[in-house]
């Protein structure tokens, strides 16, 4: 699942940096966008996702990293659901991403998110508050 668009994410991390260092409120958002495969709940989803943060807050760089997942209430794409992960900063997600894809722990995660969903897109965010 994780795996799918990581290397040009590792690309695009590096011009995203010079950006972001001008930037205190920023944080990022990973967001992917899946379907459950038949069979597979969203409550297995939720297992899974949460036990890769608390993994993932537990890592030196860790600490400030959340998981959320949402569902449409009205949409075209009543069947997606989309994987919600918030960082802190860019170290931390690339950070996690190194850990995560180098760990044996990280492997058997990739695993098991495969086991629950199909992800088609992953894209990381920059996020900033309009209401400041």
């Amino acid at each position: 699942m994780k795996s799918t668009t990581t290397v040009s994410l590792f690309a695009a991390a590096a011009l995203l940096s010079l950006s972001l260092s001008a930037q205190a409120d920023t944080q990022l958002l990973q967001v992917w966008s899946c379907t459950l495969k038949d069979g597979k709940t969203l409550e297995d989803l939720h297992a899974i996702h949460g036990k890769w943060a608390a993994w993932a807050n537990k890592q030196s760089y860790g600490g400030d990293i959340h998981a959320r997942l949402a569902t449409p209430v009205v949409s075209d794409h009543i069947g997606t659901v989309l994987i919600i992960d918030s960082y802190p900063s860019l170290e931390a997600w690339a950070a996690d991403t190194s850990a995560f894809f180098g760990s044996e722990e990280g492997q058997a995660m990739e695993a098991e998110y495969n086991e629950i969903v199909d992800c088609t897109t992953n894209t990381l965010y920059s996020e900033t508050d309009s209401d400041k």
